[in-house]
């Protein structure tokens, strides 16, 4: 079997065999060639083997545990259904008889509604009267020379005394100056009020103004 020396050992062994020799041969020089020659010895070297080292066991490698199926719920047990009892073949099925139906309670009469009153007639106020003696509107200077005619009709609020109050333009003439003369004279004017059942009420009343030019013959 062979041994295996490691080389530090090796190295201090041939050192000190190199030594010996070395030591041995100036010795035989000291005492000269008359003195015999020592036998030499051998020189036997001893090599200690190093100590053998017992390597460790491997460690055994844990293996994964395996996972545990989850425990399987109990089956669900189903109640048998009732079965329909059936009716017997030799009862006689007897007729019943239907509830007596109550009899509906009449509504109690309503009075007919009394016809709403005839509304009583209101005459219309009026400007028209000779009493009244309400002046003519003007004929612009400017509208004669111009040929300019038509017809205004007026919206005019009458009071329950017969005074005009708010004048407004219901239908132009056509001409802002002709419109203008019959807004200016409407406004002065006094009216017969209209009557409901004999007694004055406010109005509104439609008055038309027409401005015509005389035709030379």
């Amino acid at each position: 079997m062979p041994i295996h020396i490691p080389s530090h050992r090796w190295l201090a062994g041939l050192l000190a065999l190199v030594l010996h020799a070395g030591f041995a041969y100036g010795l035989s020089q000291a005492q000269g060639t008359a003195a015999p020659a020592a036998e030499a010895r051998p020189l036997r070297v001893h090599y200690l083997s190093p100590p053998k080292v017992k390597a460790a066991p491997p460690k055994p490698v844990p293996q994964p545990k395996a996972e545990t199926p989850p425990p399987k719920a109990p089956p669900v047990k189903r109640k048998p259904r009732p079965k329909p009892l059936l009716a017997s073949k030799t009862a006689s099925a007897a007729p019943v008889a239907a509830p007596p139906q109550a009899k509906p309670t009449p509504l109690p009469s309503r009075p007919a509604a009394k016809p709403a009153p005839a509304p009583v007639p209101i005459s219309a106020a009026r400007s028209d009267l000779d009493y009244l003696a309400n002046p003519a509107p003007s004929y612009p200077a400017l509208s004669r020379r111009l040929g300019e005619e038509g017809t205004v009709l007026l919206r005019v609020a009458v009071s329950a005394s017969g005074e005009a109050g708010v004048v407004d333009l219901e239908r132009s003439s056509g001409h802002e100056r002709l419109d203008q003369a019959a807004l200016r004279a409407v406004r002065r004017w006094r009216f017969e009020p209209a009557r409901q059942a004999g007694a004055a009420v406010a109005s509104v009343a439609l008055v038309p103004v027409e401005f015509e030019l005389k035709k030379k013959s």
